[in-house]
């Protein structure tokens, strides 16, 4: 009685932590340092990371991660926009561009020339950013230019109501180091972070696999540059090793002790 207990208990517990690893949400990380062109910035680093999808939609969360700054961090530097490559044909729509929880907008103080608080803060800012399905990318609605049709994410590309499509409004920069000046004409920024949510409209579509590469745009102008190599953590496919190997100890000890048991009970003198 008491090893069918144990028995049941362990299948429980084991059971939890199969379910626990498989739920881990996984991730497409694309994560790089690059030179804006035309800018006084000769290292921005920044990233995209995708997620799973999850009952139909998933998302893109935009970061500029720092910067280093030869002179001032203008117009130039301003990341405005990512655009990616997919080996799919499913139809995507964008339901929503969000300021991520502990970014903030920011504008120029031009006395301090430096970055402070936007007033009044606000976190949705979905009539200022544009989707082009054909494309496929997101950025600020800024028109075209360097690499990109012109018109590219303009007011046809708009994912909310009520924009006003132009430069580099909405779009990214990092938070600076002490002394390095800030000096982003236009405002309000987002420092630091955006996320941005996609739904699956028609078709079948795993950013995980199916997106292939990617590039990040900066300025008004919506300059390119490559995104380096996807980084894929996805740990919702199969369990980790480790819990394979504790699963497997797991049922080899249940196995074990109903063998005990069966032993026992036709040959009392063991």
């Amino acid at each position: 009685m008491k090893v069918r207990n144990l028995t049941k208990k362990l299948i429980a517990f084991l059971s939890l932590l199969l379910v626990s690893v498989q739920a881990d949400a996984g991730t497409l990380l694309f994560s790089t340092t690059v030179d804006p062109p035309g800018s006084n910035v000769d290292g921005a680093t920044v990233s995209a990371e995708f997620s799973e999808v999850s009952g139909g939609q998933f998302t893109l969360t935009l970061t500029y991660i720092s910067a280093d700054v030869a002179g001032k961090f203008d117009n130039v530097a301003v990341m405005t926009g990512f655009v990616w490559q997919a080996d799919s044909s499913a139809k995507i729509e964008a339901e929503s561009a969000v300021v991520a929880t502990g970014s903030q907008l920011v504008k120029l103080d031009k006395p301090s020339k430096s970055a402070v608080p936007y007033s009044p803060q606000f976190t949705d800012v979905s009539p200022y950013w544009g989707f082009d399905p054909d494309l496929v990318g997101a950025g600020t609605a800024g028109g075209g230019g360097s690499g990109l049709p012109d018109g590219t994410f303009g007011s046809h590309n708009l994912i909310g109501d009520g924009g006003s499509p132009g430069g580099v409004d909405y779009g990214l920069v990092p938070v600076l180091a002490p002394g390095d000046d800030y000096w982003v004409t236009q405002s309000p920024v987002i420092e630091s972070s955006l996320v941005l949510t996609f739904t699956v409209t028609e078709g079948t579509f795993n950013p995980l696999t199916d997106v292939t590469s990617g590039s990040f745009l900066f300025g008004s102008e919506l300059n390119v540059r490559s995104a380096g190599g996807p980084i894929i953590d996805d740990t919702t496919v199969v369990p980790e090793p480790s819990s394979l190997a504790l699963l497997g100890m797991g049922l080899a000890t249940v196995a074990g002790g109903r063998w005990r048991k069966r032993r026992r009970g036709t040959n009392p003198q063991d």
